[in-house]
């Protein structure tokens, strides 16, 4: 259902809920279009359906989405509602992505009026304490967002980790087969009704029996200056059954070392090219676990994805792996940057000052 929030002349805003308040065979095309003009000549993630019904199909998000008069989409947000752990208290916040204006309707101040739109949703009415996205260094997105929280009084925008991101290509330099892999399992919630516990399906080698949703989540809490919680969207997006695109991997190497890991399996394009997906790396758990140990289970992590039919594997480097780690597997950092940002009230902000990597958080 499309709930009104604002109209000028010739277009509207509205809150939608459902995927289905979406039509696809408008809404796709214009997403595609407006992020191929920002990035000519450039490999870029594809938004498409299976993208769109991997992260719509739970119910821990809300979007904004701009029309013309004439029904067309021209703008989008979305927003991932999140528990975002500051230094171990909790804050209530949201993920965005997806920030779009048509190719065909901008300089007409619709960038601004989506991020208001999700401002009112999320802050207003939801009562939120931050909003956290990312910017890709020299993109849109970035210059929209500053300029519209700089309008606002005591809000602000807080760029608070700047990173290369490293990638391995899959096809021309693959990883060798492993002589002694180690065991792993693919970490799933409990589809039996106990939503504060993860298994490991059978199939896999025997790994250490997983410790609980709930445990896992304060040892993330505390081992972190700042992470998300393991629950809402992002468990909707890493720890369902049955989702092909997201995954988490639990690599055991005995004696209570254990490596996390949790990706996405990605669509690129350049220009009107579709190229093979990537393997992201979005977040690694492993505080037990010697350089060595990371770097296998990167090494097994890496060969599926290779079977998943990924081209590339990235990493963005967020202080969970060390930099030798990388440099040894053959991880090269790119030329830009992705930077990792809050943004709200400067009351909020001022409460992630100073915070230092490691950190768990994800770029989906």
């Amino acid at each position: 259902m499309f709930r009104l929030l604002d109209q000028r002349d010739g277009y509207r805003l509205g809150e939608i809920t459902s995927i289905s308040d979406l039509d696809l065979e408008t809404f796709v095309p214009m997403v595609d279009a407006a992020w191929a003009l920002d990035y000519v000549d450039q490999p870029r993630l594809i938004f498409d359906e299976s993208y769109l019904a991997k992260v719509m199909g739970g119910s821990s998000w809300l979007a904004v989405v701009a029309c013309a008069d004439a029904g067309e989409p021209v703008g989008f947000e979305i927003a991932f509602e999140r528990t975002l752990y500051v230094r171990g208290e909790p804050l209530e916040a949201y993920y965005v992505s997806v920030f779009t204006v048509s190719a065909e309707h901008r300089r007409r101040g619709l960038g601004s009026w989506v991020l208001e739109g999700i401002n009112r949703l999320v802050f207003e009415e939801r009562g939120a304490d931050l909003i956290v996205s990312t910017f890709h260094d020299d993109h849109a997105g970035s210059p929209a967002v500053q300029s519209t929280f700089d309008r606002i009084a005591d809000w602000g925008v807080d760029r608070f980790h700047r990173t290369p991101i490293w990638s391995r290509r899959l096809d021309k330099d693959p990883f060798a087969p492993l002589a002694d892999p180690p065991p792993w399992a693919e970490l799933q919630l409990d589809d039996g009704g106990n939503e504060t516990a993860i298994r490991a399906p059978e199939g896999h080698a025997t790994v250490t029996k997983p410790t609980s949703l709930a445990e896992l989540d304060d040892e993330l809490r505390s081992g972190y200056e700042l992470s998300f919680a393991l629950e809402a969207s992002l468990a909707e997006q890493y720890l369902m059954p049955g989702n092909p695109a997201s995954a988490t991997h639990l690599y055991d190497f005995g004696d209570e070392a254990r490596c996390l890991c949790c990706f996405n399996l990605s669509s690129m394009a350049i220009n009107d090219h579709r190229l093979r997906p990537i393997g992201q790396l979005q977040m690694l758990h492993a505080p037990d676990c010697s350089e060595d140990q990371v770097a296998a289970a990167l090494h097994q992590l890496g060969l599926h994805l290779t079977e998943r039919g990924c081209f590339a594997m990235t990493v963005t480097d967020l202080g969970m792996i060390p930099r030798k780690v990388l440099e040894q597997l053959r991880f090269a950092p790119s030329d830009d940057g992705i930077a990792f940002a809050a943004r709200g009230p400067r009351a909020s902000l001022d409460r992630i000052t100073g915070i230092q990597p490691p950190y768990f958080l994800d770029f989906t």
